[in-house]
């Protein structure tokens, strides 16, 4: 029976059945896990816990995905811990490496980083009840191979072996398992009722894998999906230094497109002069964070609850955003853009 210790330690450290027992065990080194692991030390005082990630950098999906463009949708201020606010973002939207950037920084501050053991997937977990314990199984992966996606990790054990993706397996115990994986976390798979995969001879994959070895000038790029990373990369694919010949968007149904906010007093002073104000007026980076999330609570009661007053709510600002569309793009496209 597992000692239901508060610190991390081995029980039967002499038997060949010995077990490493952590009071805490947190599935993911994405944005939730590394906020439980720092408010684990500040609030409760406890470094006596372990964050698991398959992938081999922390930061879930902002470490996996790396498509051109990719950034964040939520304003800087709002879009980072309560408890480690940043006032040097660069910009309003923050890119891809700078929120990776922000998360290591965070993890140093709180002194966490050796906390995370990367490359490690927790594979299965089980409830021992006459021991009161969980009971997780981990695999030890390559470096690198959690990067991939399954089907990915699955075609490279094919080609290469068991060892060229999994190391070894490792049984461990917790009191308490928390995940903290997003839903982001696999990239989804080639749709099969569309047929000629086999036959095509270009090149093909997920914008969460991107693929930065394909050359894309000068080739006719087809993009499937109307997602916020389509949102963002399909308009940069065509210029510079990607250059490709032509970028055709297929979907389903056309998506609800909202006007990019503009920051205060406007992108290039917010970046030049936001920093140095948060940091020389105390309280004012808290103000804003305080107005976004306020103006971000009362977009959702206001729209997305149900009642009568927001189905008003709702056909009014359709009407506006049919408007901004019809206004933004060319007339032949009004009619595949209107959502129904």
């Amino acid at each position: 029976m597992s000692n239901l210790s508060s610190t991390v330690h081995i029980d039967h450290a002499f038997d060949k059945d010995s077990v490493v027992y952590y009071p805490v065990l947190v599935v993911s080194a994405g944005a939730a896990g590394v906020a439980l692991g720092c408010r684990l030390k500040e609030k409760l005082g406890s470094d006596q816990f372990r964050i698991f990630d398959r992938q081999s950098g922390i930061g879930g999906t902002w470490w996996i995905n790396r498509y051109q463009g990719v950034a964040v949708d939520v304003p800087s201020v709002l879009y980072s811990y309560s408890c480690a606010p940043n006032n040097r973002w660069t910009g309003f939207f923050p890119e891809g490496p700078e929120m990776v950037m922000y998360l290591y920084d965070v993890c140093d501050k709180y002194k966490i980083v050796h906390k995370i053991q990367l490359n490690t997937d927790v594979s299965e977990l089980l409830w021992l009840e006459r021991e009161k314990v969980w009971e997780a199984t981990l695999v030890h992966l390559a470096p690198g191979a959690g990067d991939l996606s399954a089907k990915e990790r699955q075609k490279r054990v094919e080609e290469y072996g068991q060892k060229a993706v999994y190391l070894r397996r490792e049984i461990v115990r917790a009191k308490i398992v928390v995940s903290c994986v997003g839903g982001l976390v696999e990239p989804k798979d080639w749709p099969e009722q569309i047929p000629g995969r086999e036959s095509f001879e270009g090149d093909i994959f997920h914008s969460s894998r991107w693929i930065y070895d394909v050359d894309l000038t000068e080739k006719n790029v087809i993009v499937i999906g109307t997602g916020c990373s389509a949102a963002q990369f399909t308009a940069l694919i065509t210029k510079p230094p990607y250059n490709a010949k032509s970028c055709t968007q297929l979907m389903r149904s056309p998506p609800w497109v909202v006007p990019k906010l503009v920051s205060f007093f406007g992108p290039e002073a917010w970046g030049n002069w936001s920093g140095a104000l948060f940091d020389r007026v105390p309280g004012v980076g808290r103000f804003f964070r305080t107005l976004w999330f306020a103006i971000a609570e009362l977009d959702y009661h206001s729209i997305f609850q149900e009642n009568s007053k927001n189905v008003k709510s709702r056909r009014e600002i359709e009407a506006k955003l049919i408007k901004h569309m019809k206004k933004t793009v060319p007339a032949e496209y009004h009619e595949i853009l209107t959502p129904g």
